[in-house]
């Protein structure tokens, strides 16, 4: 177990030095590969906003006694281009970037806690990391990882990942098998149950972890990263957005992340009743630069635009208005030339229908997810199914036409809501001993509507490809010689 932020960590191997340091947290959010960090435009950038850290992007350095940060990454497509949509061009280096941010905070704390929340190729980027960490040879036991990945889809086509796997030449291969990553602790994996059609290369991949590693996959509903998208102004009305924020959110703040409140009351507040709204990351600012922004937040009236005059405010207190204009759904962008940076704020059209009651605790926001998902099980949806890479062969995601419990997120809040729930044990990932996620179901219930699934219904695929191969050559080999 590791011990909570900011208490000091003994080492026994140098008893002095580990007294004097301490524990600290870094959060990590990748982006799919088509979003934007800023301005907001998924759970993943929103959580980004919300977290109390310093922000290691940008601003000035770290002050002394920190020991919360977080770093985050936009889509590798909204940097790369078309490379970085097709190939992944790009990821690598921003693995890369964070091993060497975890490597200078180890020169100042004892132990860091790394938690990364990454939606589609981000996800990838998280189980890339865990290799590179455990490759970097950063100091055993100075590093827990903590995984939050939403529906982790490398861009491969499953039989393109199976003639290529033994040349390690895909995206697939570098994240399949992370069961000798040691510094990975807990794993939490969200899987959208709607298909794509295959050409998408929409297949996720189901990735062997390592035994000692706490593993929860759930099925859940919803298209790919659709289910975290903030746009238009349903992202607390849509089922399948507020069940994937509630459960990052957990996910978040049980591995020590302190997040603000939100804007929405459905986005459930933060736990801090003294929390100022995010009014603190504009104290950088000139006096009537913030009383004017603070104000224009506020109105919040639909289609308005505020100007801020180029050479006005900085990199770093342009940042901080992005930052505080992000958590309140007000869209912010820099203009202008280099030297004479001015900034414009504009509020959506879409902001008409925005009410702003009182915040919401996250014990309201889970009844109201476990509201949602009652609502689920009794739609009758139609079923489906989705393909997914799996190190021995292939697994799926599917979802059937009924079921008495959602998924596994759905027995954990039933089983909190009524503690006197029967203890069963229902359909078992298949492939896995055991989940983290309580086989709680409530009497005479136990058929789940989403689920993961690792079949090995193919062992033999990649020899048959490999077969295939060789008999290919070898007939154009005889066809030449003749």
């Amino acid at each position: 177990m590791c011990p909570a932020p900011g208490k000091a960590v003994r080492h026994p191997r140098s008893p002095a030095l580990a007294a004097t340091k301490t524990e600290a947290t870094l959060l990590v959010c990748w982006e799919a590969s088509g979003s934007t960090l800023m301005p907001v435009e998924s759970h993943v950038g929103l959580f980004f906003q919300l977290a109390v850290a310093a922000d290691l992007n940008h601003g000035p350095a770290p002050a002394p006694g920190q020991n919360a940060f977080k770093m985050g990454f936009g889509g590798i497509s909204t940097t790369q281009g078309i490379r970085g949509l097709c190939c992944a061009v790009g990821l690598a280096d921003q693995v890369a970037s964070v091993v060497e941010r975890v490597r200078t905070l180890l020169q100042h704390h004892w132990h860091l806690a790394v938690t990364v929340v990454g939606a589609s190729r981000g996800a990838v980027a998280g189980l890339m990391l865990a290799r590179a960490l455990e490759e970097a040879d950063l100091g055993e036991g100075r590093i827990a990882l903590h995984l939050c990945l939403i529906d982790p889809v490398p861009g491969n086509l499953i039989w393109v990942s199976r003639l290529l796997s033994p040349c390690k030449m895909t995206v697939t291969a570098a994240c399949l098998d992370v069961s000798g990553c040691t510094c990975l602790r807990s794993v939490v994996a969200l899987y959208p149950c709607e298909p794509l059609a295959d050409c998408a290369c929409h297949a996720p991949v189901l990735p062997s972890y390592p035994a000692s590693c706490d593993v929860e996959e759930d099925a859940t509903l919803g298209l790919h990263t659709d289910v975290v998208a903030t746009a238009a102004g349903d992202s607390w009305t849509r089922h399948d957005r507020l069940l994937a924020y509630t459960r990052v959110r957990r996910f978040l703040v049980a591995r020590g992340t302190e997040l603000r409140n939100a804007y929405n009351p459905a986005f459930g507040g933060g736990d801090d009743d003294d929390d100022d709204g995010g009014l603190s990351t504009l104290d950088g600012l000139p006096p009537r630069v913030r009383e004017r922004v603070v104000a224009f937040v506020a109105a919040a009236e639909p289609e308005s635009v505020m100007r801020v005059g180029g050479g006005v405010l900085d990199a770093t207190q342009r940042h901080a208005v992005h930052q505080y204009a992000a958590m309140y759904n007000v869209d912010s962008v820099s203009v202008g030339p280099p030297n004479e940076r001015g900034l414009v704020l504009s509020v959506p059209e879409y902001a008409a229908a925005r009410v702003d009651p009182p915040q919401d605790s996250p014990a309201a926001l889970e009844a109201r997810c476990l509201e949602a998902m009652e609502a689920a099980v009794k739609a009758r949806m139609a079923p489906s199914s989705r393909t997914a890479h799996h190190f021995d062969d292939r697994g799926s995601i599917e979802r059937r036409r009924d079921g008495d419990v959602l998924n596994h997120f759905h027995r954990t809040l039933l089983a909190e809501a009524d503690p006197s729930a029967v203890v069963v044990d229902i359909e078992p990932l298949e492939g896995r001993a055991s989940t983290t996620s309580p086989k709680v179901a409530p009497e005479g219930g136990g058929r789940m509507l989403l689920r993961v699934r690792r079949d090995v219904k193919f062992r033999h695929t990649r020899i048959i490809l490999i077969i295939l191969v060789v008999v290919c050559l070898a007939a154009f080999g005889i066809s030449t010689a003749v």
